[in-house]
């Protein structure tokens, strides 16, 4: 018995020339096969966290170079974060070397945790205004923060350059998470953030 004496029961739902254009569409919502949270965001984040860890230690390298005094704020920092002590005397190389490990390890954190913020924003395009919200209190957090902290290292790390240092820094983690992230550049282009239907 032929497919057409069967009737229904012997035709296919699909045409097999539709398997090509299937497959091609299930690979651009997920490339390479694998869920959103595997796919690069732990590594985008490390790369993040260490573009904005060396923008802000440049800056302040050459901050310091600029005053004849090389190193001197990781010095200063390093000395204050791991042994509570004020401004050193001398530049100690291990003391630069555990406060760089540290510093590496912290924007790191924030990078892992900016890249999966990118993700979820892709899937949830509303939450770009929470991450606004969030993000201005931080600043304003930091603001203070770093306000205080040049006042306890007597002038050591001034203020204005501990602020353009970090804003340097996340301005850095932002572009390329940005650039890393197509789909929610076109979530934001379209206007998805203000559609009521989100």
């Amino acid at each position: 018995m032929t497919d057409s004496e069967g009737g229904q029961g012997g035709t296919l739902p699909w045409s097999p020339s539709d398997v090509p254009a299937v497959a091609e569409t299930e690979v651009e919502k997920n490339p390479g096969g694998r869920a959103p949270m595997q796919r690069g965001t732990v590594g985008q984040g490390v790369i993040a966290g260490i573009l904005g860890a060396s923008v802000l230690a440049l800056w302040f390298m050459i901050l310091d170079w600029l005053r004849g005094e090389p190193l001197m704020t990781p010095s200063v920092l390093g000395t204050l974060v791991l042994r509570g002590e004020s401004p050193p005397d001398r530049i100690e190389p291990l003391v630069i070397a555990g406060y760089t490990v540290i510093h590496y390890a912290l924007f790191v954190a924030l990078g892992v945790a900016g890249a999966w913020v990118a993700n979820r924003i892709e899937e949830r395009p509303r939450l770009i205004l929470a991450v606004l919200i969030l993000f201005t209190v931080m600043q304003a957090f930091a603001f203070s923060f770093t306000t205080v902290l040049a006042e306890t290292l007597e002038g050591t790390v001034r203020w204005w350059a501990a602020v353009l240092g970090n804003l340097f820094a996340v301005a850095a983690m932002v572009v390329y998470l940005w650039s890393r992230h197509r789909r929610t550049r076109k979530v934001l282009d379209g206007g998805e953030v203000f559609d009521s239907r989100q």
